[in-house]
């Protein structure tokens, strides 16, 4: 009895350090994508909590909202509370204290599409489609992702659009979502980062081969490039791990900001030898775009500018750390259809509307493989060399890619972009590619 009592409260007391250490984590975490999903999209905090925080201890989290100032505050057992707060343009800032910095968009650009101008190019969305697609597979598809009473299905599938030849062929939402709300795109925000990268250098303000990227990098990491960092071979020393305090956590949820968090780590490998996943090195590179301006408005403005106004992304924002540091890494927001606007951009080559937006050649390097990702990565993208990725689909397929299965799929040899955003990492991809691939193929 005595042994198995102090068990017992050797088990409690781990399960309490083990939650502990993790709380703010979970207190930011849930409090930074409450706020945006509040505000932004006007769900309320039940819907928010019973949908997107029903998994082990995010469902801890007790939600407030204080309509006047904006913001959503977390906390965990009444410990350690987060605190988010709304600023239009930018979405939802996690605050480690008070908002110190106090920085916000002056003005919010007005993106208007073109309505005399069918889809992508502008707001027209065409009930033509090509002749070759089949409208019984196509439907198929719906039956097997939603239910018939608009909730969450088994697939946890929230948002589905296909774009073939320019064309919306399938248009597919639930639970209130349509194909102009702004969905969180986790990791796709980190392609991205590879648009404005490659629009900056397309203009020469930047260059693949710049080096001595960071005036405190006087060491070995002076011979990083940028190249080695859209490819995710700095070398750089990192942690991508979110189920405890490590690298990429303290980044995104206990720290002012993440360019300084990611750049201060040490080097572990010589640049370019080692390819691993890192979302500290999208945040350098943000960092890097940052240092382009000389004014915080000129940075922020920067993507609606260049990207969003440019492709009609009317229904997107990226949100920023408490110092002013867009979160290329993980916190992106944007509709299907602007999701699929930008993978569109990637289909034809860097060339919107006639207009080149990427420097030529920029999207067959974004698309290579490197070499120690094992046919996995290019710069900022997902492959699918050797069918590595989705066996079902071409070997040209390549991707951005986000937590809980968020996807833009480019299919260059079927002109063919395929945009899934729901709630579960482990959805057949394979299957939807291979079920739209079988639609658009059909011959009588």
């Amino acid at each position: 009895m005595k042994y198995t009592l102090y068990l017992l409260i050797a088990v409690l007391l781990f399960g309490f350090y083990y939650l502990f250490i993790r709380i703010p984590i979970i207190a930011g975490y849930t409090a930074k994508c409450a706020c945006t999903q509040y505000y932004e999209n006007g769900r309320s905090l039940s819907d928010i909590e019973a949908e997107d925080f029903n998994l082990s201890a995010l469902g801890l989290a007790h939600l407030v909202t204080d309509e006047q100032q904006k913001t959503v505050t977390s906390s965990v057992l009444g410990m350690r509370s987060r605190t988010a707060i709304y600023k239009q343009g930018l979405g939802c800032q996690l605050l480690q204290g008070k908002d110190d910095y106090q920085i916000s968009l002056s003005d919010k650009p007005n993106i208007i599409l073109n309505d005399t101008m069918d889809y992508p190019y502008g707001s027209r969305v065409t009930s033509t489609i090509p002749h070759n697609v089949n409208i019984e597979r196509l439907t198929e598809i719906i039956d097997h992702e939603f239910d018939n009473e608009g909730q969450l299905s088994s697939q946890k599938t929230r948002s589905i659009l296909v774009v073939y030849k320019d064309t919306i062929i399938l248009d597919v939402n639930q639970n209130g979502f349509t194909s102009d709300t702004p969905q969180i795109g986790w990791s796709m925000t980190k392609s991205w980062l590879n648009a404005l990268i490659g629009i900056q250098v397309f203009d020469g303000q930047m260059a693949l081969t710049d080096h001595e990227l960071f005036d405190h990098w006087t060491d070995e990491r002076s011979s990083i490039t940028l190249d080695h960092l859209l490819t995710m071979t700095s070398g750089i020393d990192w942690q991508e791990v979110y189920s405890t305090v490590a690298d990429a956590t303290e980044m995104l949820y206990m720290t002012e900001d993440i360019v300084t968090a990611a750049n201060d780590n040490p080097s572990k490998y010589l640049p370019g030898s080692h390819w691993y996943y890192s979302s500290g090195t999208s945040n350098m590179l943000s960092g890097l775009l940052r240092n382009q301006f000389e004014h915080v408005n000129e940075y922020l403005e920067y993507p609606y500018k260049a990207m969003f106004e440019k492709l009609g992304m009317s229904n997107s924002f990226m949100e920023i750390d408490e110092s002013g540091n867009y979160i290329g890494s993980s916190y992106g927001y944007a509709s299907t259809k602007d999701w699929a606007r930008f993978g569109s951009l990637y289909l034809h080559n860097g060339i919107w509307n006639g207009e080149r937006l990427l420097p030529e050649g920029w999207v067959d390097y974004s698309t290579t493989e490197v070499r120690s990702s094992e046919g996995r990565y290019g710069a900022h993208f997902w492959l699918n060399k050797r069918g590595v990725a989705f066996s079902d689909a071409p070997f040209d397929t390549y991707s951005a890619n986000g937590y809980n299965g968020q996807k833009t799929i480019i299919i260059p040899s079927k002109d063919l972009v395929i945009v899934r955003l729901g709630l579960n990492s482990d959805y057949d991809f394979n299957s939807l590619i291979s079920s739209v691939i079988n639609a658009i193929d059909y011959e009588e």
